[in-house]
């Protein structure tokens, strides 16, 4: 993962759980946009991907099996494109 100096966010790499949040799970050899937004950091793991938009929103993708998205639901599903995190900023 990788903030490009226009602040937009690129993937690329494993994608069996989701986490280059391009909403499927196909790797990628060379990088590719994370959506539209604007963003300002970004962290990723082995699975799972948290990122902070420009407006400060917290966002998270990919592996879910305890729920480390921190999505506040009973479910435990993957999600394999970018998620937002509560409501504040």
């Amino acid at each position: 993962m990788a903030i490009r100096s226009d602040s937009t966010l690129w993937s690329w790499g494993s994608n069996t759980n989701g986490q280059l949040g391009q909403n499927d799970i196909v790797t990628r050899s060379s990088p590719i946009q994370v959506g539209t937004s604007s963003w300002t950091q970004v962290r990723a793991g082995a699975n799972h991907t948290m990122a902070i938009r420009s407006d400060s929103t917290l966002w998270t993708w990919g592996l879910n099996g305890s729920g480390q998205l921190g999505l506040n639901t009973l479910t435990t599903t993957n999600v394999s494109s970018p998620v937002q995190v509560g409501t504040s900023s």
